[in-house]
C-alpha cells in the first residue's frame, strides 16, 4: 500500500534521514524495501537527497504536479536485478513534470517510469544516463532541448569505463530536439557508449519526432571516425518521424541492429554538405565496425534508405520497404499510430 503524501516528503524506515549526497555512491547498497512519496512542494536539494538515499528494493513515488529540479545529479547506489530501485508516478494517469536536467551516475538496476522531463538548463539534455547496468526507462517523455540548445534530449554514455550494459529505453516519447547550428547536429537520443562485448542495450517501441538538425537516434561519438562508439544496441519497432535522419551510425560501432521501425519525412538541410543532394533515413559516417544491420523497416518520404560517407560497416537488407506516407492518428506522443501497410511497423505494431 502506498502511504499518503504528507507535506513535501514522506519517509519511512531507513530513509528517515535525508542526506544531500549518496550514502553509497557507485557502490552496491544494502537491501531496503522502503516506500517514499514526494509532492511538488519538495525542494530540489531535498529531492536529490531523497534519491541519493534510496537503497535496493526501494520505491519512490512522485505525486502529480510540476517539480523544478534544476541540475539534479543522482550519484546512485548500485541495486540488483532481484531488488531494483524504482522511481515512478504516484498516479500513472497524471505523470509528474520534472523541469531541469536529470543526471544519473551509474544507476545499476534503476527503473524510471511514468514521468515527464522537460529540459530547461541551458546546454543541458533533459535526461542523461551515465554508465550503469540493467537500468530501464519506461513510459517516460523527454523534451525541451530545442529551447536549451542541448546536443540531445536523452543522452546515454559510458561512465568511468563502465557500461551501460543491458539498458532498456521503451514505451517512451522523445521529441523536439534542438535545431542545427552551423555544421553541428543535434539529436533526440544520443548514445555515445564505448563499445565492447559487455556493452549492450535496447531502444524499443518509442515515439521519436522533431529533430530538424539531426537524427532521431545517433549511435556513435561526435564526428570522429576513429572514436569507439556503441556496440550491441538493438533499435527496434520505434516510430521515428521528421528531421534529417532516422538513425545515424558514426565511427567504430559494431553489431548494432535497426529492425522493425517506421521511419520517414526526412529532409536535406542546407549547409550540411555531408548529406549530399538527397535525403536519407539512415546515415553511415565513416563506420569502421562490423555487424551493423538495417532490416525489415518501413521507410517513407525519404529519397534514400542509406547515405554513406567514407567506410561503411552498415548492411541494408532486402527486407526493408519503401512506401507511401501512412495516415497517422495525430502528431503527439500518444497519437503517432499509422494506418495501412505501415501498421505492421514502429511503436504501435
Amino acid at each position: 500500500m502506498v502511504p499518503a503524501v504528507l507535506g513535501g516528503v514522506l519517509l519511512g524506515g531507513s530513509l528517515a534521514a535525508t542526506p544531500t549526497a549518496s550514502a553509497w555512491p557507485n557502490q552496491q547498497c544494502p537491501v531496503g524495501g522502503d516506500t517514499v512519496v514526494v509532492s511538488p512542494g519538495i525542494s530540489s536539494d531535498a529531492l536529490r537527497g531523497t534519491l541519493n538515499k534510496l537503497s535496493q528494493g526501494d520505491v519512490l513515488y512522485l505525486a502529480p504536479g510540476t517539480y523544478d529540479v534544476g541540475a539534479l545529479a543522482v550519484y546512485a547506489c548500485r541495486a540488483s536485478a532481484a531488488h531494483p530501485i524504482t522511481v515512478t508516478a504516484l498516479d500513472p494517469a497524471n505523470p509528474p513534470l520534472l523541469k531541469g536536467k536529470v543526471y544519473f551516475n551509474s544507476p545499476d538496476h534503476w527503473r524510471i517510469s511514468h514521468v515527464r522531463i522537460m529540459a530547461t538548463v541551458p546546454g543541458g539534455p533533459g535526461l542523461q544516463m551515465a554508465g550503469g547496468d540493467g537500468w530501464v526507462i519506461d513510459s517516460v517523455e523527454v523534451f525541451g532541448a530545442n529551447r536549451t540548445g542541448a546536443f540531445a534530449n536523452l543522452a546515454i554514455n559510458t561512465r568511468g569505463g563502465r557500461g551501460p550494459s543491458g539498458f532498456t529505453v521503451t514505451n517512451s516519447c522523445i521529441h523536439d530536439a534542438a535545431p542545427a547550428k552551423k555544421s553541428v547536429a543535434f539529436h533526440n537520443i544520443y548514445v555515445t557508449t564505448s563499445g565492447g562485448s559487455t556493452v549492450q542495450g535496447v531502444i524499443s517501441r518509442n515515439v521519436i519526432y522533431g529533430h530538424p538538425g539531426g537524427a532521431g537516434i545517433k549511435l556513435g561519438v561526435g564526428g570522429q571516425a576513429s572514436a569507439v562508439g556503441p556496440w550491441n544496441v538493438t533499435v527496434e519497432r520505434n516510430t521515428i518521424v521528421g528531421g534529417q535522419f532516422g538513425v545515424v551510425f558514426s565511427g567504430r560501432v559494431g553489431r548494432n541492429v535497426v529492425a522493425g521501425n517506421l521511419m520517414g519525412k526526412f529532409t536535406r538541410l542546407p549547409g550540411f554538405g555531408y548529406q549530399g543532394k538527397k535525403s536519407a533515413a539512415i546515415y553511415s559516417h565513416h563506420v569502421a565496425g562490423k555487424g551493423n544491420r538495417v532490416e525489415n523497416n518501413y521507410f517513407f518520404k525519404s529519397d534514400l534508405i542509406l547515405r554513406r560517407i567514407g567506410r561503411s560497416g552498415v548492411k541494408v537488407t532486402k527486407a526493408n520497404q519503401k512506401g507511401p506516407a501512412p495516415r497517422f492518428s495525430g502528431q503527439s506522443c500518444s497519437t503517432w499510430q499509422p494506418a495501412g501497410r505501415a501498421a505492421g511497423y514502429g511503436r504501435y505494431s
